[in-house]
């Protein structure tokens, strides 16, 4: 979808009127506009790609594998309600504390917090493989920038 449907090598002859021994001249003095035309729709075609991405998980994660990992795609968001390995995790409306260990009873096992209050409460999870593991802050980044306000993730690597 090009913006300007204008054929700059045409444009000389068509609009200007020159014979065809200027003609190579003025191909030569519209090259930059050519370029500048080229260049601007191409950041056109980029910043409609960004403004179209959400905070939804299909849109997050296929910015996330165009960005990161467009040829193997590998990235992808998980759920966070997924338990820390080891703990055991009640609702809150059973309003049944959080045990470490894996045990649960409360004769057996530690105290840790309330749903709301654990550090393991998160959104999402974002996976990526091993060999991503150095563009880490990168896609911590790439994540802040379009999650929801106020949700919070982690990044797990496989």
């Amino acid at each position: 979808m090009k913006f300007f449907k204008i054929n700059i090598s045409n444009f000389a002859k068509q609009y200007l009127g020159v014979d065809y021994d200027f003609l190579g001249w003025i191909k030569v003095l519209l090259n930059p506009l050519s370029t500048s035309i080229d260049e601007y729709d191409l950041w056109r075609k980029n910043r409609f790609y960004l403004i179209h991405i959400t905070s939804q998980v299909v849109s997050l994660n296929g910015y996330l594998n165009d960005r990161f990992d467009s040829v193997n795609r590998t990235i992808f968001i998980s759920n966070g309600n997924q338990n820390a390995i080891g703990t055991w995790i009640a609702l809150e409306s059973e309003t049944t504390p959080y045990f470490a260990l894996g045990f649960v009873s409360e004769d057996q096992g530690q105290f840790i917090s309330l749903e709301a209050e654990s550090p393991y409460s998160i959104d999402f999870i974002v996976n990526i493989p091993l060999s991503l593991i150095n563009q880490t802050p990168q896609i911590i980044s790439a994540v802040n920038q379009y999650r929801l306000a106020g949700k919070s993730f982690s990044i797990v690597t496989f």
